[in-house]
């Protein structure tokens, strides 16, 4: 086995990947990166974040969705982050074509910190799966596989 250097990438980097803008990325920090193969992402549940406010009121949770989305933004920074690259290298963004067996173990809530993990299992061609998991603490919170493809798509410069 080949040993590789663990990546890590900041905010600013993983937008410079990332066809995503804030609001919507959803992962802060990447660290074990692996390119192609794996990595591993923070991302803290703010108690500020809108969505608290209906999702829902009195006992807020965080919505699954949001939980394979950042699965599948990292699954897209790990296939697609070149080393020494500063920023994103084409114009290629990702689709999420299937979400397989994702569970929902344990509910996730404001002031939480997760740790997303993502292994590439197959790749073919510009289609891609990899196996999902999110933690908080030890914690299964949900896992389990998501398929997407790249695809060329127009992305605007960024300051």
């Amino acid at each position: 086995m080949k040993f590789q250097k663990l990546v890590r990438l900041d905010k600013k980097s993983i937008r410079a990947i990332l066809p995503h803008q804030p609001p919507f990325v959803y992962i802060d920090e990447v660290f074990d990166l692996i390119p192609g193969e794996s990595a591993k992402a923070h991302k803290y549940v703010d108690p500020k974040d809108p969505v608290f406010a209906c999702h829902f009121p009195g006992r807020p949770i965080y919505p699954g969705i949001f939980l394979i989305e950042a699965a599948g933004q990292l699954a897209f920074v790990t296939v697609c982050y070149r080393p020494n690259s500063e920023g994103a290298l084409d114009s290629r963004v990702g689709y999420l074509g299937s979400v397989k067996s994702f569970t929902f173990r344990n509910v996730v809530t404001p002031g939480m910190t997760l740790t997303i993990a993502v292994e590439v299992l197959i790749q073919f061609g510009d289609a891609t799966k990899v196996s999902a998991r999110i933690l908080s603490r030890e914690k299964v919170m949900a896992d389990g596989e998501l398929y997407f493809t790249l695809a060329e798509g127009r992305r605007e410069a960024r300051s």
